[in-house]
């Protein structure tokens, strides 16, 4: 039995567990990322719909369904009426589930939905969570340090040009690493990019390298670029929730 036939057997068991209908499920993480090392574990996402019912309650209800399996791998999702909340607030880790290259199960809804959150998609939002997600990485894992885990430099590149992808073309970025870095990292970059991929495919989570002053001096650059650019944008006006509120009530009633 292959892994994806295992993932899909176990979303089929919390379908039937749950009594939910799944209507969209993708793997997350550094295998979506492109950059999975030997050890590296699948990070199962979901987003799932209970009957009509369930939603006309006044008590208060779970939106939330977690299953970590084993070591290997971890399944959780989300209900759609968080879902649909998160996609007001422009939440970042629901547009990289959307984005995902490899998709375990997908109902015909998927594509209306990704339009409707291109509706909600925040240049200020999401820029903002990536340059503070490449911040916080460089901080506490790359800089004053001499040899740092190939996996955190994957993560701080990552980030950061996510951000920087966002205000250059006000759109949700390619999660793939390697369709990010192309669009964005001159040659003699990616060239070191491309060292330092061989080694982490190769390797296992914890696989340290000396740390490349040439690509430190890279990053600090893009980090310059990027805070002068998110401080430069103007304030966004706060969405109307009328779109959502109306494909919640479809998506209830027709699932």
């Amino acid at each position: 039995m292959t892994m994806k036939e295992i993932i899909i057997e176990e979303l089929n068991k919390i379908e039937k567990i749950e009594n939910v209908k799944i209507i969209y499920a993708v793997e997350s993480g550094s295998r979506a990322w492109g950059f999975a090392g030997t050890d590296s574990d699948y990070d199962v996402r979901f987003i799932y719909v209970r009957t009509e019912d369930f939603y006309l309650k006044l008590e208060d209800t779970r939106d939330v369904l977690e299953y970590p399996i084993n070591d290997l791998l971890d399944i959780s999702g989300w209900d759609i009426s968080k879902t649909l909340k998160l996609a007001h607030s422009s939440n970042p880790s629901l547009y990289e589930w959307f984005q995902s290259p490899i998709v375990y199960k997908a109902d015909n809804i998927v594509r209306e939905l990704r339009e409707l959150f291109e509706e909600y998609f925040s240049v200020n939002k999401i820029s903002r969570h990536y340059y503070h997600m490449a911040e916080n990485q460089y901080n506490n894992y790359i800089k004053n340090k001499q040899e740092v885990n190939v996996k955190k430099y994957f993560y701080l590149l990552r980030a950061i040009l996510s951000a920087k992808y966002v205000l250059d073309n006000k759109n949700v970025p390619p999660i793939e690493f390697d369709k990010l870095r192309k669009i964005l990292v001159p040659g003699n970059i990616n060239k070191i990019i491309d060292r330092m991929m061989e080694i982490k495919k190769n390797s296992e989570e914890m696989q340290v390298i000396q740390k490349n002053e040439k690509l430190d001096k890279y990053i600090k650059g893009i980090f310059i670029e990027v805070k002068n650019n998110i401080d430069a944008l103007p304030k966004e006006d706060r969405k109307s929730w009328e779109l959502l509120n109306k494909e919640f009530r479809k998506i209830i009633k027709d699932c």
